[in-house]
């Protein structure tokens, strides 16, 4: 599980980033090949911990078998097509890239904590009067902006985000279950709800 954080400000939103990393188990129900570049690689059964990366066109597994060998399995996906938060997703082999079938979902649930307060420094411009004598004698008076700090008031909230992703791999022509990949993502954002004058 990996913990991130996001500052949000004044309206809610989500960082959803181009590139995801999820820590999982892999469970290779049955010994499956894949490529990489022109080598065809085979994965033994068993249970791996691994990593899956996602980033806008691809999906990356990457883990050690039991023998200490290391893979990493790329597959291509449809550019921006992988749901961010909650939805399923199918791909065949032929836009994987690969001799499997890629499919799986995200679910995402949200916790929101109590609201909080507490004060931060910042910086203010105060008006003041700078007079000068003239050459005549007379004397002139401007307004000039100093910079000062000072403190205000903030109000927020956590909000807890929990992404569990699910991906399988399967047989291209009998859809055998091959592998497949479970691993949890928890977010934590601050999100702004109120910010006081600086005095």
């Amino acid at each position: 599980m990996q913990f991130l954080k996001c500052l949000l400000f004044v309206v809610p939103f989500f960082c959803v980033s181009a590139f995801a990393s999820v820590e999982g188990l892999f469970h290779v129900e049955t010994p499956f090949s894949y490529t990489k570049g022109s080598k065809t690689l085979t994965v033994p059964a068993g249970d791996y911990k691994a990593d899956l990366k996602t980033r806008s066109s691809s999906m990356t597994l990457k883990f050690k078998d039991q023998a200490g060998e290391k893979h990493k399995v790329k597959m291509s996906v449809p550019r921006n097509s992988m749901p961010s938060r909650n939805g399923t997703f199918h791909y065949e082999s032929t836009q994987v890239e690969q001799p499997f079938d890629l499919s799986g979902q995200i679910a995402t649930q949200e916790e929101r904590r109590p609201t909080q307060s507490r004060y931060e420094t910042c910086t203010y411009q105060r008006p003041i009067q700078v007079c000068t004598i003239d050459p005549t004698g007379r004397r002139i008076c401007r307004l000039e902006y100093q910079t000062v700090q000072g403190h205000h008031q903030v109000l927020f909230h956590y909000l807890i985000s929990t992404s569990a992703t699910l991906v399988t791999l399967e047989g291209a022509t009998d859809r055998s279950l091959l592998g497949n990949f479970s691993g949890t993502q928890t977010v934590q954002y601050i999100v702004n709800e109120y910010t006081g004058p600086c005095q």
